[in-house]
């Protein structure tokens, strides 16, 4: 008998001091770049993200950063599950000045760089293709169309991109997607309809048809403000938004079948600004809209309507960014906030404020843990309670006595020797 309660006693011991410890607690990680070049790291608890903050800004590798001919126009984030070296993420990112960099997602270093830019002229769209954890290749376009694919290795230190291929797309280009494999890349800009590119036999695979007149005979300007394959494994439809017919408030998010037509197969009005960023779910029914006035709905693709608006917005977004395995979202624009949005209930979750005006949005998926806390542990770094202001007080009087009374007895000490 006595052993049995002893070893019960054991048990309940062990059992104590394993709840003791808390389990580690995935983090949520989005990398969000601005106007000033800075790429913001923002972290948090995936159950705890009302305490996600700020935890570390990255330079740019090209000078000081603090210029905007530096800034993050676009971003891609590449991932490789395969060994240690797969749990490091690399993100692509393109600059107003035309420069291409790959980045260490957790590090901030710079793992390849472009050796010479042809122009300098604003990225407007960048992907990045991990063939294998060594190897990737990058296919970006700038503003005056010129699509290029640059290609290298991770082992090569200092690595430089390799351009192996480039040809000219339609301009001017405001933005560029491509498919997954970057088989397909489709392009659009100010008086340009969205057109799609075969990025191996670089010539035209599909463009849509002009607007019709409206009822005065007048042409409508087409413009491609945003645009997102629903699939990007996927080339056939596209999700398209612009800010509609010139002088009029129609602005309109289309949706295309390059198997049904050159004509959008749905269409409707979305609020009264440009719509600027476009975010499909991964479920593929349906789409996050955002526009110049700050407004973020979620487009649902079986009526084709909005249903239900996210509030927290202030001005202009200018990134949206669905989380693969998550009900998230996280957006960023004018206002300098990147806020987190949960998409199952539409309620604003948390914002963190940037300082600099975002571009560039995304999740980095980098497997990195939250460390666990023992009870009864000394508190550190930010746990630590801080005093209040009427303690604080208190401690500088209290330390202001003590180096009076520290002077009063040594000018009595001098005096007693002379």
């Amino acid at each position: 008998g006595s052993r049995c309660v002893f070893s019960l006693g054991c048990v309940l011991y062990s059992l104590h001091s394993m709840g003791s410890v808390e389990t580690a607690a995935r983090m949520v990680r989005v990398l969000a770049g601005d106007e000033l070049g800075f790429m913001k790291v923002v972290e948090g608890a995936e159950g705890e993200l009302t305490t996600a903050k700020m935890i570390a800004r990255f330079t740019p590798p090209i000078g000081n950063g603090g210029n905007r001919a530096y800034g993050l126009e676009s971003m891609s984030m590449a991932m490789c599950h395969n060994g240690d070296v797969g749990s490091r993420s690399a993100v692509g990112v393109g600059r107003t000045d035309g420069s291409l960099q790959i980045i260490d997602g957790l590090t901030g270093e710079m793992l390849a760089e472009c050796g010479k830019a042809k122009g300098k002229y604003p990225v407007k769209g960048v992907h990045v293709l991990r063939d294998t954890c060594d190897s990737f290749k990058m296919l970006s376009c700038t503003q005056p169309g010129l699509m290029q694919m640059h290609t290298g290795s991770f082992l090569d230190k200092p690595c430089t991109m390799v351009e192996t291929m480039s040809f000219q797309a339609a301009a001017p280009v405001d933005c560029m997607r491509a498919t997954r494999q970057l088989g397909t890349a489709a392009v659009g800009g100010d008086g340009r309809v969205l057109a799609l590119w075969d990025v191996e036999t670089q010539k035209l695979k599909w463009r849509a048809k002009v607007p019709d007149p409206d009822f005065l005979g007048l042409k409508p300007k087409p413009n491609v403000s945003s645009l997102a394959f629903l699939d990007t494994g996927d080339d056939r439809k596209v999700l398209v938004g612009g800010p509609g017919q010139v002088g009029t408030s129609n602005h309109t998010v289309m949706l295309f079948d390059t198997s049904a037509g050159m004509r959008p197969v749905q269409q409707m009005n979305f609020s009264e600004g440009t719509v600027t960023a476009l975010a499909p779910n991964p479920m593929g029914t349906g789409a996050y809209v955002g526009d110049a006035r700050g407004k973020l709905a979620f487009l649902d693709f079986k009526k084709f309507q909005i249903n239900g608006v996210l509030k927290g917005s202030a001005s202009s977004i200018r990134s949206i960014v669905h989380h693969p395995t998550l009900p998230l979202i996280a957006s960023t624009g004018l206002d300098r906030f990147v806020r987190f949005h949960e998409t199952s209930k539409r309620t604003l979750v948390h914002s963190v404020y940037l300082k600099q005006v975002g571009y560039a949005v995304a999740f980095d998926l980098t497997e990195v843990e939250q460390a666990p806390k023992e009870d009864g542990a000394a508190p550190k770094g930010d746990d630590v309670p801080r005093k209040s202001k009427k303690n604080r007080k208190a401690d500088v009087t209290n330390r202001d006595e003590n180096t009076k009374k520290k002077l009063k007895k040594k000018r009595k000490t001098e005096e007693s020797m002379e």
